[in-house]
């Protein structure tokens, strides 16, 4: 009785060993699969990550590429500005000295106009005095009337000396010896010559 009292206890530890063991066989296959199916996703991403970093690679080279690129632009570009400053300025500079050109030439022309008025003014008047000149001359009336204005403008700028003078006596035997001028003063008589030409 006791034997096979024992004999069931063993065989009892014995089928809950085994029931223990398959358990935990079953959970340990269980977890396995977990684990390669858990492995495999990671190498997938794992894969993924690599593609994805290959590629960003990539994308960092072209831009690399690209920001060389548009370095060289930008150089080119500020150089371009620069140059089209100095030209700006150089332009301004002639601008402003057209500019001092213009109004130099404009105060020219004014007083270029303003002279030529008053040339015309003079010639106006000058072609007035000939045209009285002309008409004058072309009448012999107008023209003795004139020689006798003369004759007696003359008369009164150089009045004659009375006859009966003794400086006059002396004046006349003394003469002027041939000098011109004497002691600075004139020795001779002034004289007019009146010549009368035929208007043209």
């Amino acid at each position: 009785m006791a034997k096979n009292t024992n004999l069931i206890l063993v065989c009892c530890i014995l089928l809950g060993a085994a029931i223990f063991f398959s358990i935990r066989y079953r959970n340990i296959i269980h977890q396995e699969a977990k684990l390669e199916f858990q492995l495999k996703r990671a190498n997938q991403q794992l894969q993924s990550l690599g593609e994805q970093l290959a590629l960003q690679k990539e994308l960092t080279t072209g831009l690399k590429e690209e920001k060389s690129a548009l370095s060289g632009s930008l150089k080119e570009a500020e150089g371009k500005i620069s140059r089209l400053e100095e030209k700006n300025a150089g332009a301004r500079e002639r601008i402003v000295s057209l500019l001092k050109d213009i109004k130099g030439l404009q105060e020219e022309i004014a007083r270029s106009k303003e002279e030529k008025n008053q040339l015309e003014e003079k010639l106006s008047i000058s072609e007035e005095r000939n045209a009285r000149f002309d008409a004058s001359l072309s009448s012999i009336p107008e023209l003795q009337k004139a020689i006798k204005e003369l004759k007696l403008q003359m008369r009164k700028a150089y009045p004659k000396p009375a006859l009966k003078t003794k400086g006059y006596r002396e004046e006349i035997l003394a003469g002027n010896s041939g000098y011109l001028l004497k002691d600075g003063v004139a020795a001779y008589r002034p004289r007019f010559k009146i010549k009368v030409e035929s208007a043209r």
